[in-house]
């Protein structure tokens, strides 16, 4: 039986090898015996590892003695494996958490949160803030970076701005602490409650004769924070006819809508004014209510029901005079007109020498 060593083999394991009993068993090149070289453990039940260079296969077993293993070089290497992580992701070092409880506001109002950041590490520390709101909020009182000592807290007091437009439900604000070390963050909520409002945009003033229709366009607009529904009722103060397109429409959060609305002036009605009266009402109990006058002209030539006597041609002229020297004035207006009446022609002359003159107003001639 021949015995293998060397400067490159591992210390503490043998290769052993033996001829089996002559049968087979042949010489390499050099004298070098042909067949498996066997590596074993000193466990209780030694474990073989075979290679095949070129040497013969047929080779007995036999039992070796090797070295023990133990755990301690697992142990070191776990412990080092843990101790160049920690040194790489390591522990945050400042904190933030929330100090107030739920809030809850109507759309427009503003809500107060309250953080506390923290160094829980033993060195200081100089922390970024961040805030972190929905789209369309802002917020106030929130410092870029906070100072902290080992062991030391600061308290920091954000407001958040709610917009009028903003829909029913709960929302949430986010802190974000960050560093060297990483970053830590606290979430507060607010709950947006839902509210209903309507707001309305009169149109300007019409006018219109005896017989006409006036038509007006209404602005409904969704003032609250949730979808709606919106009822128009529209009434004259002496009963005419309105018509309303459409009566009933759905708007969102913010949502403007136009109602049409069509005002009929009777026939024969005196000239003056009419109050025209238009109520709205939501499904969430809204209501709000506008109102603007329609002027009533008096009714045009070919509306006058009855016989034309006679057409007049009339001619209005105006002369004003000033003497400097003699420091006197002058002033006078004619009409002057004719035509036939019942037959007959009728000439007509009016003269006014008013303020200035001694007689303000005299008739030339009517004949």
């Amino acid at each position: 039986m021949g015995e293998r060593g060397g400067a490159g083999q591992r210390p503490g394991v043998r290769f052993r090898q033996q001829r089996s009993g002559g049968r087979g068993g042949r010489e390499g090149p050099g004298g070098a015996p042909r067949g498996p070289l066997s590596v074993a453990d000193g466990r209780s039940s030694p474990r073989r590892w075979t290679c095949f260079p070129p040497f013969s296969p047929r080779w007995r077993r036999v039992p070796t003695v090797g070295v023990r293993r133990s755990g301690w070089s697992e142990r070191l290497l776990l412990g080092a494996v843990l101790v160049l992580a920690g040194g790489i992701v390591g522990p945050a070092q400042a904190v933030v958490e929330v100090l107030s409880p739920p809030r809850a506001v109507s759309p427009g109002d503003v809500a107060l949160h309250v953080f506390q950041a923290a160094n829980r590490g033993p060195d200081p520390v100089e922390a970024r803030l961040r805030v972190d709101v929905p789209s369309g909020w802002t917020h106030l009182g929130v410092p870029e970076e906070l100072f902290l000592a080992p062991g030391g807290e600061e308290t920091v007091f954000l407001t958040v701005i709610v917009p009028r437009v903003a829909s029913a439900g709960l929302y949430r604000v986010r802190l974000v602490v960050s560093g060297a070390w990483g970053e830590s963050d606290a979430s507060a909520e607010v709950q947006v409650q839902p509210v209903a409002a309507v707001d309305l945009v009169p149109p300007e003033p019409g006018q219109g004769q005896p017989g006409e229709s006036v038509s007006y366009a209404l602005g409904v607009v969704n003032q609250g924070n949730l979808l709606d529904r919106f009822f128009v009722e529209a009434s004259s103060a002496r009963g005419w006819d309105v018509r309303t397109s459409p009566r009933e429409l759905a708007l969102g959060p913010g949502e403007r809508g136009t109602v049409q609305l069509v005002l009929s002036i009777p026939t024969g009605v005196e000239p003056g004014r009419e109050l025209l009266t238009v109520a709205v009402r939501s499904g969430e109990g809204a209501e709000a209510r506008t109102a603007w006058y329609t002027t009533v002209l008096p009714p045009g030539p070919e509306a006058i029901v009855g016989t034309v006597l006679s057409e007049l041609e009339l001619r209005l002229g105006g002369r004003l005079e000033h003497d400097p020297v003699a420091d006197r004035r002058a002033s006078a207006l004619t009409l002057t007109g004719g035509g036939e009446v019942l037959g007959g022609e009728l000439d007509l002359v009016v003269r006014l020498t008013g303020p200035w003159g001694p007689s303000p107003y005299r008739l030339d001639r009517l004949g």
